[in-house]
């Protein structure tokens, strides 16, 4: 394992020196940024968004390639966090039973989660130590934390932890609930050590030999061809992530958000999750309701969100946005990671009828 991690992080490093190129730094910087980009990678992205009626009904609705097939990443969270919920609902799970973190910690992959499960346990009140293990092996936390740190901080731990504990009614609850078009979810660590099998360990002493033996010139070439390379298996096999649509997940959001998912009580467990973004201030002045959940993988960005907006032209509306970016280079994906533009596009399409209007109309489709 310790051999994937270290190939992991130096992945994270490449990104980093990434963000501080400053070519990379340049546009896809606002809403309007990303607007350009969609226009000029159709191919690639997914978007849906609408207004949801009082009777669960959609009105003005826009769909550019909704029901395409795309890579998910963590917005597949919202389908576990449904499960959880109904499980809750039906008695099967207790949202206050302990969970003893050494239990979560047994699927956490260090490196490989952009520092979630630290920055999730340090909300929590459990002290980690520098590689994000708690440093207390009797710290315990609610199960319903559990589930509140897989949609806040994206924590893959938890989210497979939650599968596990959900075992065959995760799938039993993805059959029975309105989920159309969705692929198996495995768990996340899986997914990870099936890209770089630990069981092979590091190369053999004569092999290390042979690589020191090679001349300077030649060792870089071969290098920089792996580094090359892994990149290049690092965006084909995050292809092989969980997918869905963009029409299937803005589905999901309109029914948690009008209490027609499952049921009235699964839906409102959801949305308390799902609306972490309203512990901010900020939106607690423009929203009455806003829950979201990104996903983000190499080439890969998703969102999937519904939002109230307290004033301007859709106010007391709720609005579902949906978009999902999949085949992305890996500068404009790094870029995205950096501003949050997509986000931003998000809260306008759901805010600014004008702006919606717009990206309708540069996408080709007149509301």
């Amino acid at each position: 394992v310790f051999v994937f991690r270290q190939d992991i992080a130096v992945f994270a490093d490449n990104l980093a020196m990434v963000f501080e190129e400053p070519e990379y730094a340049q546009g896809l910087d606002d809403a309007d940024a990303v607007l350009a980009y969609l226009d000029d990678h159709r191919d690639g992205v997914s978007l849906v968004f609408y207004t949801v009626g009082e009777d669960g009904g959609e009105d003005e609705v826009f769909s550019h390639r909704g029901d395409a097939h795309r890579v998910l990443a963590s917005t597949m969270k919202i389908v576990v966090l449904g499960a959880y919920a109904a499980e809750v609902a039906d008695g099967g799970l207790d949202p206050d039973a302990p969970v003893p973190v050494r239990d979560l910690e047994g699927f956490y992959l260090e490196e490989t989660d952009g520092g979630a499960h630290a920055k999730a346990m340090t909300k929590l009140g459990v002290a980690v130590d520098a590689h994000g293990y708690a440093t207390d092996p009797g710290a315990s936390i609610r199960l319903d934390d559990v589930a509140s740190v897989m949609i806040r901080f994206s924590d893959n731990a938890a989210t497979d932890y939650l599968i596990d504990r959900l075992g065959p009614d995760l799938a039993g609850r993805m059959a029975s609930a309105p989920i159309e078009a969705h692929d198996p979810i495995p768990t996340i660590l899986g997914r990870f050590l099936s890209m770089g099998d630990h069981e092979k360990g590091r190369v053999s002493l004569d092999e290390a030999k042979a690589m020191n033996a090679e001349d300077p010139a030649s060792r870089l070439a071969r290098e920089s061809a792996l580094q090359d390379a892994y990149v290049r298996v690092q965006m084909e096999a995050m292809r092989a992530m969980p997918g869905s649509t963009a029409s299937s997940y803005a589905s999901i959001q309109a029914r948690v958000a009008t209490d027609r998912f499952v049921s009235p009580a699964v839906s409102a467990h959801m949305r308390e999750h799902l609306e972490w973004p309203m512990a901010f201030p900020s939106n607690q002045r423009e929203f009455a309701h806003f829950g979201t959940k990104g996903g983000s993988v190499p080439g890969v960005l998703t969102e999937a969100s519904f939002l109230e907006p307290l004033e301007g032209d859709f106010a007391g509306k709720t609005r579902v946005v949906v978009l999902f970016m999949n085949e992305m280079s890996l500068a404009a994906w790094a870029t995205l990671m950096g501003t949050y533009a997509q986000q931003q596009f998000t809260v306008k399409i759901a805010t600014d009828r004008a702006f919606a209007d717009k990206v309708a109309t540069t996408l080709g489709q007149a509301l």
